[in-house]
């Protein structure tokens, strides 16, 4: 903010500043990227058959986890001062790049 008295930009107390949503890299830009380069928002549910190791082997560094569905279905937002852990019963809403097929012939 602008700090009248002294004419200059004031830094703001750590306490005071807003927590960073999902990660410390993704920012508006980012965000504004992956929607124009085709990015999609998806949900998957976790079990004891698809596990949280079974996602990030499917998606790897492509997922980007935004939200967890608890049991109740109580959304938890992802921040980066704490990333999700999720656990079978939950659900992740994640954004992903989706690879896009190169057609035969």
């Amino acid at each position: 903010p602008w700090d009248r008295s002294s004419g200059r930009r004031a830094s703001v107390a750590e306490h005071l500043r807003g927590r960073l949503l999902f990660d410390r890299t993704l920012n508006h830009d980012e965000l504004e990227v992956a929607y124009r380069s085709g990015s999609a928002l998806k949900k998957t549910h976790l079990t004891a058959e698809f596990t949280y190791a079974d996602f990030l082997a499917r998606y790897g560094d492509s997922a980007r986890i935004l939200f967890l569905l608890d049991e109740t279905k109580r959304l938890h937002i992802c921040t980066a001062d704490k990333p999700p852990e999720p656990k079978a019963s939950q659900s992740l809403v994640f954004l992903v790049r989706e690879p896009t097929s190169v057609p035969v012939g």
